[in-house]
């Protein structure tokens, strides 16, 4: 196509589109255009062929005048185009964009997306680059593929959120238009979100947490199995997939770093995989201002053999809390599940019925007064506290339940019990419906014990309307 085509030729009419005719192919093209009164690209379009009427009757002068400058005439009377005005034709284009029609559609489009971002200069910013991006692509080699910021952003998302076989389901179904794999790898190690083993990420949390202008976060930490597998980092000379050595508490990073053969074959003889990766996770607290929850944000990941004692976690969280509080972040608590060693570490932090020698934490300066009332003979924490410390919510939920559809346990709840067979007697009452409880047999499924929306059918006020317990 000409460099000379204007990015808004499908807007042209009249004497503008006849003065882009002219400049791209000559004021004879002009004069045939004029004739027909073919007064935009649109127009254009819709005839096949702008030469056809060259071989009609017309006594008019001035089409005598443009058919023998345009033409000459075989001996049986018919008009050929000349050589150079049918190169120069712009419907032999349009000859082809005839066979596909999602063509002419594409043109019709952009000409009405051309019209809605004059009053909308925001609308359709996506769409329009992303279109080009394929268009522009499709008439390059593979080697010559280029795509611009906003279609590498759109790409990372779609890999993050959709995962690596939907993004290269897409990528290969829309030739042109995301970019290949390698390339994100490369954007991905490039970028300050990069994650390697072992480190805690305070800098990156702190303008995390400026940018979202809060100060208050939580720390919610646990493990997840993994597939036992080494790998090379070669972005950081380490190997990855050894249980994380700690100091303190705390993982050290890149300790597997080695160019020695020798060294590499004794940590496979000697160390095993790590089975767990443990995670950290920062959940930051809105003010009071603000009603909107921000996203937590990954503090480090791990791997890990769960042989940490309840020391390296307090140890950890403590690390934790002082580099936060330097960087103006206020951790006001710990969040984990109910593993024997994190529970001693809560205990010994929060001094309930223990306390560790060398954490005395109710002197810190940052400690904040409980106030017990006189009736609360339960209550046995000390009065001052520097965190707080709770499960989270999907484990207990889950525990909970796990509890109630055993088949050897009963639930108490104060003077009372509750058992699976209470929800059986609710499932096959025929007095109600699934419609009224929402309650399945598979929600009551003890072998699924990760059930989480079975447990907030479970504690839904549905089912609590039509329960007899």
């Amino acid at each position: 196509m000409d460099d000379r085509l204007r990015e808004n030729v499908f807007s042209l009419k009249n004497d503008d589109f006849y003065e882009f005719i002219q400049v791209l192919v000559g004021q004879q093209m002009v004069n045939i255009l004029k004739f027909q009164s073919i007064t935009s690209i649109q127009s254009l379009i819709r005839n096949p062929n702008i030469f056809e009427i060259f071989n009609m009757n017309c006594s008019e002068s001035s089409f005598l005048m443009i058919r023998e400058r345009s033409c000459f005439q075989l001996d049986n009377g018919t008009f050929i185009v000349t050589i150079g005005n049918a190169d120069s034709n712009p419907s032999l284009s349009f000859d082809f964009i005839n066979k596909y029609p999602w063509l002419k559609k594409l043109i019709i489009c952009y000409q009405r997306v051309s019209n809605e971002n004059e009053a909308d200069e925001n609308k359709d910013k996506f769409l329009n680059p992303f279109i080009d991006t394929i268009t522009d692509n499709l008439t390059k080699s593979k080697n010559n593929f280029r795509y611009s910021n906003s279609i590498k952003n759109f790409a990372l998302s779609l890999y993050i959120l959709g995962g690596k076989l939907t993004y290269e389901y897409l990528r290969l179904n829309l030739p042109g238009s995301l970019p290949h794999l390698s390339l994100l790898n490369s954007l991905i190690s490039s970028s300050d979100s990069r994650i390697s083993e072992g480190e805690f990420r305070f800098d990156q949390l702190q303008k995390h947490f400026d940018s979202l202008n809060v100060q208050y976060a939580f720390d919610s930490e646990d493990c997840t199995g993994i597939v036992k597998r080494i790998k090379y980092d070669s972005t950081t000379n380490t190997f990855t997939g050894f249980p994380s050595l700690l100091d303190r508490g705390v993982p050290i990073k890149s300790y597997y770093q080695t160019d020695s053969f020798d060294a590499l074959k004794s940590w496979f003889n000697s160390i095993d995989k790590a089975s767990l990766l443990n995670i950290h996770m920062i959940q930051p607290v809105q003010s009071t201002d603000n009603s909107s929850i921000p996203s937590p944000y990954l503090l480090s990941a791990y791997g890990t053999d769960n042989t940490a004692t309840a020391n390296d976690i307090l140890q950890r969280w403590w690390y934790i809390f002082n580099q936060s509080l330097k960087r103006n972040i206020r951790i006001i608590g710990f969040s984990t599940d109910t593993d024997p060693k994190y529970l001693r570490a809560m205990r010994l932090m929060s001094g309930f019925l223990g306390a560790h020698p060398h954490f005395q934490v109710h002197q810190h300066p940052q400690t904040f007064q409980i106030k017990i009332r006189s009736h609360w003979s339960w209550f046995y924490l000390c009065e001052q506290q520097l965190l707080l410390f709770f499960q989270d919510s999907t484990h207990l939920v889950t525990k909970w339940r796990n509890r109630l559809l055993s088949t050897t346990a009963e639930l108490c709840l104060g003077n009372q019990s509750i058992s699976i067979n209470h929800l059986h007697d609710i499932i096959e009452n025929d007095t109600y419906s699934k419609l009224d409880d929402g309650l399945t047999k598979s929600d009551i499924n003890p072998k699924d014990r990760q059930n989480f929306s079975s447990c907030l059918k479970l504690t839904s006020n549905d089912l609590m309307i039509y329960s007899t317990f």
